[in-house]
């Protein structure tokens, strides 16, 4: 961390080294610093010769959402999250949107988040990624939304592909099971 604070005096209008650097303090647990270094980093790359683009803006916006999260602050979390996602969605910020909206007892926007997510199918290139958002885990929690939202086929589906993806974790085949069980008749034909 010592390299990177010096990296900041030595370029402090440098956005990306105050991301990196925030970044570090947040996995420190520093986060009224971490926030003021994500805030400078943001601050800094509105400028025309700023060294971040919008898809690190979205990644900062990220990391303040997680930081929010952290300590409960469900709001700011959420608004953090919904500014990434404005900025440039990506699966991963998608994703932790839709749990912080599932976290609220809201499952139609946790749904639209989810969705959101779904529909990106690459990933991005050079930019942090959550790989949860790529796993079973993320197609088994969407399929327990859309069941909560009734979207009961979609709910089959999604814990198909959480299956496929791991056959050998139980609480998949559990999962599938339930729902194929609990299918209403007109759309278990």
């Amino acid at each position: 961390m010592s390299m990177l604070k010096r990296a900041v005096q030595h370029s402090p209008n440098s956005s990306r080294m105050r991301l990196y650097y925030g970044r570090e303090l947040a996995n420190a647990g520093l986060f009224d610093d971490a926030l003021r270094e994500f805030e400078q980093s943001l601050q800094l790359s509105v400028r025309p010769c700023a060294d971040i683009d919008a898809q690190w803006r979205s990644v900062v916006m990220y990391y303040v959402a997680k930081i929010y999260d952290i300590r409960r602050d469900g709001r700011n979390a959420e608004l953090w999250s919904l500014r990434s996602v404005m900025e440039m969605p990506r699966r991963d910020n998608c994703y932790f949107l839709a749990k912080i909206y599932e976290s609220m007892k809201e499952p139609l926007l946790a749904n639209r988040a989810y969705t959101k997510a779904a529909a990106i199918e690459e990933r991005s290139r050079g930019y942090p990624d959550d790989p949860e958002a790529w796993s079973a885990l993320f197609y088994g929690r969407y399929s327990k939304n859309l069941w909560t939202v009734g979207r009961f086929e979609d709910s089959r589906k999604m814990a198909e592909v959480a299956h496929r993806m791991e056959p050998d974790n139980k609480d998949y085949l559990n999962l599938l099971t339930e729902i194929n069980q609990k299918m209403p008749p007109q759309v278990a034909k």
